[in-house]
Order: structure tokens, then C-alpha cells, then sequence
């Protein structure tokens, strides 16, 4: 009898995991927890060069691999910058740098509608020419307000919201775009 049991005991220890692996598998009971980026994944990813507009007509842009780098995106539809265009612009500068040593494999693009007037407050908030911040003319129907990461093969992937004027969202906001990008380039064969 002692025997049947330590038996039984060996198979329910063996068993149980593989079993329990299996229900949480394919029972999502991880729902929510199947990605580890903290920005919002685009899915499909939208490509880049069907956001920039010249005189109505779709740009296509280069597709050579090897001249491409990640984009930090910056989109507003707003008629003007505003302290939260300011915040936001001021992660978008404060991530690139913080990239350090891989920054050179990230660009800074600011994507503004025609006819805004806050080109020129992004011309006056300090950004410096390595940054390289490029104003274009955007097809608006796909985006929202807000910071997104473009891969060197020239599709848009994650969205981050616009930062409010709280310190602790606007710190938040920098640290998961930035951990999402460093993830990305630690794992990305190009760019």
C-alpha cells in the first residue's frame, strides 16, 4: 500500500506542472501579461512613409536597411505648442539622449500637419542639430496625439500618450518609452 502511494505522489509531482502549464497556456489566464512593452502596440503596423505627405501625395521614403534608424516620433495636431507639446517634447529630447552610446541608431521626427504655428516652438526649445528634428506634412487619419517608435524597416509599432502637466506622469512616460526602445535595439538585427 506504502508503495502505490509514494508512486502516486511521483506522478501528481511530475504531472501537475505540465498540466497547470497547459490551463494557464490555454486558458489565458495570463490575459494582459503576454507582452512586456509598456507603450501600446500598433497592430497592424502602420508604415512610416504613409504618414509623410508632399503636397497631398504620399512620399516613399528609402528602404535601404543599412541608412535606417529608429524614429522617435512626435505627433500633434494642435494649432499650437502648449506646455503639454512642451513636456512631450522635452521626453522625446530627454529619451534620445538618454540612449547614450546607441543613440546613433535613433532619430528625433516631430510630425506636424501643415499650417501649424508651433514650428517655430520647436525651433526655440534648444534642440540641438544632433537630434535632427524634421517637420513634415502628415495623412492625419491614422494618428493620435502622442510619442511613437518607428522600426529601422520603416513601420510605426508602439504609442505612448501625451504627457499631462503631472511630474511623476511626464517621468513615467520617459521611462517606459525608454526601457521599450532599449529592449528593441538589444534584440533588433538592423538599425
Amino acid at each position: 500500500m506504502q508503495n502505490k502511494i509514494t508512486l502516486l505522489m511521483i506522478m501528481v509531482i511530475f504531472t501537475a506542472p505540465v498540466l497547470l502549464a497547459n490551463l494557464a497556456y490555454f486558458g489565458d489566464w495570463a490575459e494582459g501579461r503576454k507582452t512586456v512593452n509598456k507603450g501600446s502596440l500598433i497592430n497592424p503596423p502602420i508604415p512610416f512613409s504613409e504618414l509623410i505627405t508632399v503636397d497631398g501625395t504620399i512620399q516613399k521614403e528609402t528602404t535601404q536597411v543599412e541608412n535606417q534608424r529608429w524614429r522617435i516620433i512626435y505627433y500633434s495636431s494642435g494649432s499650437r505648442c502648449d506646455l503639454v507639446c512642451r513636456n512631450t517634447v522635452e521626453i522625446v529630447k530627454k529619451t534620445h539622449i538618454a540612449l547614450g552610446k546607441e543613440s546613433s541608431r535613433a532619430e528625433v521626427v516631430a510630425l506636424v500637419p501643415d499650417g501649424n504655428d508651433w514650428k517655430k516652438a520647436l525651433q526655440s526649445l534648444d534642440i540641438k542639430n544632433k537630434q535632427a528634428i524634421k517637420n513634415v506634412s502628415t495623412n492625419t487619419n491614422t494618428l493620435s496625439e502622442g510619442i511613437y517608435i518607428a522600426d529601422p524597416l520603416g513601420f510605426v509599432v508602439l504609442h505612448y500618450s501625451s504627457p499631462q502637466n503631472d511630474e511623476t506622469h511626464k517621468y513615467r512616460i520617459f521611462k517606459d518609452i525608454l526601457s521599450d526602445l532599449k529592449k528593441l535595439m538589444k534584440y533588433s538585427s538592423v538599425g
